[in-house]
Parts: structure tokens; C-alpha cells; sequence
């Protein structure tokens, strides 16, 4: 099946789309230069260019330089979802107009699904349609909250359709769709206003947050997809894990954050789609974040944590270069005095910097930390090393921090278990 089946239209694409599941979508790459700033999801192939090498299950939408002629483009004006090659419409961050917005983290309207939250409209309905099952992602509808009537837990906000009525979810916070009291009882720490005197909790784009449904482990930030009480699946926090600062830490990029200090990353802040997320502290990743990969780690290391779960680990007893700290004695002396100092970053953490580091390098020097790089971008190249980079990074490429990506609607988002430049304002 296509990665979105457009209830209303067939996009001819330049390139084909392969088969993909529920929680496993198709990317489309993109001939977008790697210094634009708007246009559609740049994407990933091993073999393209060193700006789009991001993983190949990651779905933004559809991108620039692709024929849709019966549907509209990101960007363009839209009433309703069935009108977009992304087969999602709403309001962005920067106008309260709607536009065709790319599907990030969610399927278009139109797709197989098994659950509300898989879908950007939150509505997973039965439908002849459906080639999965009998349930397809629908175009505004969304799924039903505690109490409604239901044929299938598909209907349900919860993902739990008991006796043919949508029950509660165990104890804690509300997924998306249910109705909420404030935006602190929801998963997602968003609770909507309609103008209807109905509030609901929102779908945030990316990954999921802790307690919102889940199909797979790479739909969560957490990595971390578990049945709750109820026998539903949603996404679970991770462990406490003790960085380099020696304070612990569990949330990891792309999970919900009242301050810096729950984030492993040590950086929490607002995101496009209005609420605070841990964000990614840019250059390498320090001990305890997740990884996929020794070459995204300051320590050199990444193996299995007490949970399982690949996490960037100790390597010395010291912090390397680019590890978050608190003081120099936290930091190794290499070659004379290493210095704990602020990073540049925006809300950023303290990090260990190299002794006698020059005022800075040229762009295609090995580096672990933004400041290092006199071009102002420490990014993952073709091979997955992080070397500096004078020109952002389109749709899809992958990323060490927000400043890395193009447009101020984009964010480095962690996105089906990897970190890749994409909108999440919705």
C-alpha cells in the first residue's frame, strides 16, 4: 500500500512508494537544496545526498518538485484534509488560516489504521476502504471520547471500546482526543478550545509522549511502547539514568518537560506546536540520551541501558568534549585544562569543552559541539559523523539541534526513532 492513500486523490509521484505498516512510513525524497526555507519534507536514501541521509521509515508529507495535479501542495490553503497530497489540513504556528501541512509523525487521511492516534485527524473509522482491516484514517472526524458509542476500540480516543461504549484509560494523563480540564491533564500537554464550549487534548506532531497510544516502540520518544492496566498499548517513560552532570534524567528528545532537568538532553523548550518538549542540545548526544549509533554519542559509546534500550554511555570516569556538566571536575583534562562552560545554544546546558579549543574551525572539521564550528552547525554527514556545516538542512535530513534546520516552523524531532529536521506546528 501507499505510505498515504488520499481518500480523494492519487498523487503521481516522481518517485514509487514502497509498502509500509501503521507506524512505518514511506519517505519521498526530495531535490530541495540544503540552504532552502520552505517548500515540502526533504527525505533519505543511502544513496542521496549527504543533506537528506536520514532513515528510510520516517514520513513527512510530500515534498517539492512532485506532481499531485489533483490535490494541493504544503502551504496551500485548504478546508479540509481530503484536498492535500499530505492528506492533512490545519492551522499552522505562524496564521490561524489552514493550510495542507506535512504528516509528521501521523497518517494522512485516507490510510489503513488500527488506532485514532496513528492518524493526524485523531479518527480511525470503518470503511470499505481499508486494505488492513476495515478502518481507514478519516478526514476531519475525530475518534470518540470516554462514554461515546463505539463498534471497535479503533473508535475510541482511549483505544478501549468496552460493550460497545469508549471507556476511560487507566489512571493518568488523557491521550489525544479526550476531553480535558487544562493542558496539564493531557498527554500531550495541549488541551484545545474549539470555540464550542468542548476542550480535548491535541495530537502533537513527532513522536509520542509519555501515556499517549501506541502501535510499535518507534512511535515513542520513550522508545518504549507497553500494555497499561487495560491491556492498551501506550508509550512508557524510561528509567532514571545519571548523566555526566551527576544528576538523573529519563525524558528523552521530543517528550513532554516543565524544566531542563527532566531532559536528558538538559534543554527543554516551547516547540511550534505550543508546548514545552525536551529538544535536541545540538552537536553530539550526551550519556543517557538514546542512540542509534556510537558516532552519535560525545562518549564514543552507545549500548543497552538497564532498560534495554541503546542510551549513550560513560566511556571514563571524565566527561568528553560535547558531555553535559556542571563543573570543570567534571570534564576530562586532555592536553591541559578542560572548562565546563554555557553552550551557545538557546536555553542550552553547561558542556565539557576541549582544552586550548581555537576560537574555532572550518566547515568539514570533525566536531562535537556547535561552538566549535566557525559555520555555526554541527551535523551528522553522510556517514553519520558529525562534521560542521555552514547551510541548514532541508525536510527529512538528519540533525543535532534545531538552529541545524530550515524554516522557523522546523525542529529537530525525534520521528521513528531517529532525529530529523521537520514541522511539527499544526
Amino acid at each position: 500500500m501507499l505510505g498515504l492513500v488520499l481518500a480523494s486523490c492519487a498523487c503521481t509521484l516522481a518517485l514509487a512508494l514502497g509498502a509500509c505498516g501503521e507506524s512505518v512510513l514511506d519517505v519521498i525524497v526530495s531535490d530541495t537544496p540544503a540552504d532552502a526555507t520552505s517548500g515540502g519534507d526533504g527525505t533519505v536514501d543511502g544513496d542521496a545526498a549527504a543533506t537528506t541521509d536520514a532513515p528510510a521509515d520516517v514520513d513527512l508529507g510530500d515534498a517539492p518538485g512532485l506532481s499531485c495535479p489533483d490535490a494541493s501542495p504544503v502551504n496551500q490553503s485548504c478546508v479540509h484534509s481530503t484536498e492535500c497530497c499530505s492528506g492533512f489540513c490545519a492551522s499552522s504556528s505562524t496564521t490561524l488560516d489552514t493550510t495542507c501541512r506535512p504528516a509528521t509523525g501521523c497518517l494522512g487521511v485516507g490510510a489503513d489504521c488500527t488506532r485514532a492516534g496513528a492518524c493526524c485527524s485523531n479518527g480511525c473509522f470503518s470503511s470499505d476502504a481499508g486494505s488492513l482491516g476495515s478502518a481507514v484514517c478519516a478526514g476531519e472526524a475525530a475518534c470518540f471520547v470516554a462514554g461515546a458509542s463505539c463498534t471497535g476500540d479503533h473508535d475510541c480516543c482511549s483505544q478501549h471500546c468496552v460493550t460497545g461504549v469508549c471507556t476511560s484509560a487507566a489512571p493518568g494523563c488523557k491521550p489525544a482526543g479526550e476531553a480535558c480540564a487544562g493542558d496539564m491533564t493531557c498527554c500531550g500537554r495541549v488541551c484545545v478550545d474549539h470555540g464550542d464550549a468542548v476542550l480535548t487534548c491535541a495530537l502533537i506532531g513527532g513522536c509520542r509522549p509519555e501515556g499517549e497510544t501506541c502501535t510499535t516502540a518507534p512511535d515513542c520518544c520513550s522508545q518504549r511502547c507497553e500494555a497499561d492496566p487495560t491491556g492498551v498499548l501506550r508509550c512508557t517513560a524510561l528509567g532514571a539514568c545519571t548523566s555526566n552532570d551527576k544528576k538523573p534524567c529519563s525524558r528523552q528528545v521530543g517528550d513532554v518537560c516543565t524544566d531542563a532537568n527532566q531532559c536528558c538532553s538538559r534543554v527543554c523548550l516551547t516547540t511550534s506546536d505550543g508546548t514545552k518538549r525536551c529538544a535536541a542540545s545540538g552537536g553530539c548526544r550526551s550519556e543517557c540520551e538514546l542512540c542509534a549509533t556510537s558516532s552519535d554519542c560525545c562518549s564514543g559509546v552507545c549500548g543497552p541501558g538497564a532498560d534495554g534500550l541503546n542510551r549513550c554511555q560513560q566511556a571514563s570516569v571524565c566527561g568528553k568534549p560535547g558531555e553535559i556538566c556542571d563543573k570543570d571536575p567534571d570534564c576530562c583534562n586532555t592536553g591541559g585544562m578542560s572548562k565546563c562552560l554555557p553552550d551557545p545554544t538557546p536555553g542550552g546546558p553547561k558542556r565539557c569543552h576541549r582544552p586550548g579549543t581555537p576560537a574555532c574551525v572550518a566547515e568539514g572539521s570533525s566536531c562535537a559541539l556547535t561552538s566549535e564550528c566557525c559555520t555555526g552547525r554541527c551535523v551528522p554527514d553522510h556517514g553519520g559523523a558529525l562534521a560542521c556545516r555552514s547551510q541548514c538542512l532541508p525536510y527529512g535530513a538528519a540533525c543535532a539541534s534545531r538552529a541545524d534546520c530550515c524554516g522557523a516552523d522546523v525542529d529537530c524531532v525525534h520521528l521513528a526513532g531517529s532525529q530529523v529536521c521537520a514541522p511539527l506546528g499544526n
